[in-house]
């Protein structure tokens, strides 16, 4: 038996059936686990109970005062205090032991060293305690439910977003508050979940507030298994993406309106070169007709004027063309020619162009060129243009 003892993982001890159970005897374990061997316990008899850790000290001697009073004990759980300072939990049983004729002799007393466990079940209070924190405080909603459906706790963001207070959620399911329209996809994607198919997953659907509006959410949902691979539940995260929707609703409406004035603007383009170039031909066509047939008839001075008007007529047509490739541009359309431009040919017929103008403000237009000026790739009617902006 003593053998048996002194090789058990824990402390066996003899105690005194008295109110301060003074040691009888304690295996060689005490020392490996308290610091003092079993000699300094029988030096000292009630040295155990002057290592209890203070706060858990009154709590021992009523246990002890309990004990002595029914003759029974329950294990439970105190702190001892080793001889380098160290703190261990202790997990202590006892049992009575009587003679023949029913006279205590003695507590037999096992003392488990548990202080892992207690460390573990602290660390795992703690990390609750983190994860409820970061769950009730969330910026977003956040809820874990049920295989069923049933919401099992909810967080104050999730409440703030359906309207609904926890006990009102809770009494729930996500399917009641989900919009019929959007119900199907998501217990589709449940389906998917609870397969095994995929881990986790993610949509944007709509909820039912409690005051009836609709409100968007994007939903990401895991499935929480057990360590044999069973379901348990689903914590699902949802954030608020009402505004992100009406905005694109509203930039969609804008992009609708903006294509249905861009097709007005073409239609008016086209209307508008249809509707001058009417006169404009008219134009061109006498003045060509008057060049052709009654050149005899003017003075030089006076053909050169007809000259200018049907120079300018022409041009004119190319500023309406030239509206027109604004709406093919816009859509793609336009097409840029390149060819040899004779550029003093073009700064001549901008001076034309430009002379009546010039004449009506009193002013005197000079342009000298350096001959001989070279020929240059591009598109003649828009080098034109340019010149023309810049000098007028």
């Amino acid at each position: 038996y003593r053998t048996l003892v002194e090789h058990l993982p824990a402390v066996v001890s003899l105690n005194a059936p008295d109110a301060t159970q003074s040691t009888l005897y304690t295996s060689p374990k005490s020392e490996a686990l308290f610091g003092y061997s079993p000699a300094d316990y029988l030096a000292e008899p009630t040295l155990w109970l002057r290592t209890v850790h203070p706060d858990d000290l009154e709590r021992v001697l009523e246990d002890l005062a309990r004990m002595n009073a029914t003759g029974e004990a329950v294990p439970y759980e105190y702190r001892m205090v080793t001889r380098d300072g160290r703190v261990v939990w202790i997990l202590e049983d006892s049992t009575l032991i009587r003679n023949d004729d029913g006279e205590p002799l003695y507590w037999q007393t096992v003392q488990l060293d548990v202080t892992a466990l207690k460390q573990a079940e602290e660390w795992q209070r703690q990390s609750e305690e983190r994860f409820r924190t970061a769950f009730d405080h969330a910026a977003i909603g956040m809820a874990l439910v049920g295989l069923d459906g049933q919401f099992l706790q909810v967080n104050a963001a999730l409440c703030e977003l359906t309207g609904y207070d926890e006990t009102g959620l809770r009494t729930r399911t996500f399917q009641d508050i989900t919009h019929p329209d959007d119900l199907a996809a998501d217990l589709a994607q449940v389906g998917h979940l609870l397969a095994g198919k995929v881990r986790a997953y993610e949509m944007e659907k709509r909820y039912i507030h409690k005051a009836g509006e609709i409100v968007w959410g994007r939903l990401s949902a895991a499935l929480v298994r057990d360590q044999q691979g069973e379901p348990l539940y689903f914590i699902s995260q949802i954030e608020d993406i009402t505004a992100r929707k009406q905005a694109e609703k509203d930039l969609q409406s804008a992009l609708e309106e903006a294509r249905a004035a861009n097709r007005a603007k073409g239609l008016f383009l086209d209307m508008m070169s249809h509707e001058l170039r009417t006169p404009l031909q008219a134009v061109l066509g006498y003045s060509e007709s008057l060049l052709l047939h009654f050149r005899d008839t003017f003075s030089l001075e006076q053909q050169e004027d007809i000259g200018y008007i049907h120079q300018s007529g022409g041009r004119m047509l190319t500023l309406i063309n030239q509206l027109l490739d604004l709406s093919r541009m816009e859509a793609g359309r336009l097409v840029l020619a390149e060819e040899e431009v004779d550029l003093a040919r073009v700064i001549e017929a901008v001076r034309q162009d430009i002379a009546p103008q010039a004449a009506a403000k009193g002013l005197t237009l000079h342009i000298t060129l350096c001959p001989p000026l070279p020929s240059v790739i591009g598109v003649e009617d828009r080098v034109r243009q340019i010149l023309l902006n810049l000098a007028g």
